[in-house]
């Protein structure tokens, strides 16, 4: 077992984490004319932890490259809420729903599910 590897799985699910969180934030945003300055951080937010995350996982598969490689049956489970947040997802834009509440929500959710899946399927490989 690497130690890099791990440690850089863990870190990207906390960068993972406060990336989708930042998208909760949105529907407390008044957005007039222009945008505000938090609506930048909130931006700036969900960008940096992405790209760190991705970073980290690619970081996480370049240690864990000789691995043996193990079934990942918890990993496949998370797909199914990410499907069914997709389809979610896929409804409410279908009803044309004005709700940034609801709307933010399912895509964090959405996203969340999704890096919960790279981070599941690269903790059972290493």
């Amino acid at each position: 077992m690497n130690r890099t590897a791990k440690l850089a799985n863990q870190a990207s699910v906390i960068c993972f984490a406060l990336s989708s969180a930042s998208l909760l934030l949105i529907p407390f945003l008044e957005i007039g004319e222009e945008l505000p300055r938090p609506a930048y951080w909130i931006a700036g937010i969900f960008w940096g932890g992405l790209l760190a995350g991705i970073l980290l996982q690619i970081t996480a598969a370049a240690k864990s490259r000789d691995a043996e490689k193990k079934p990942c049956r918890k990993a496949r489970l998370m797909l199914i809420p990410a499907a069914v947040f997709a389809l979610l997802l896929i409804v409410i834009l279908l009803m044309q729903s004005k709700s940034v509440i609801l709307l933010s929500a399912d895509l964090a959710l959405l996203l969340m599910s999704v890096e919960l899946y790279f981070y599941l399927r690269r903790r059972d490989r290493i």
